[in-house]
């Protein structure tokens, strides 16, 4: 099973991607801080951010993570 962890909404249609997709779950975090992705990161696969820093002290506790993904507009 793989275990993304996303920060902040998606829009309906991506959530819907995920639902159908079989062997993945997902959590949606609003308002995440650095503190609760640090928290997580050890246990997910990918991750999908908005705007909340992702330092290189998390990415070392990332022993599990294939995909880092950052989206937004700019």
């Amino acid at each position: 099973m793989a275990n993304v962890l996303i920060e902040g909404r998606v829009h309906k249609a991506s959530q819907a991607l995920l639902d159908a997709r079989p062997g993945v779950q997902y959590e949606i975090l609003d308002h995440a801080t650095v503190e609760d992705i640090e928290a997580r990161i050890a246990e997910i696969d990918a991750i999908v951010l908005r705007v909340t820093p992702f330092r290189a002290g998390t990415i070392a506790k990332a022993t599990r993570l294939k995909v880092v993904s950052r989206f937004g507009v700019g």
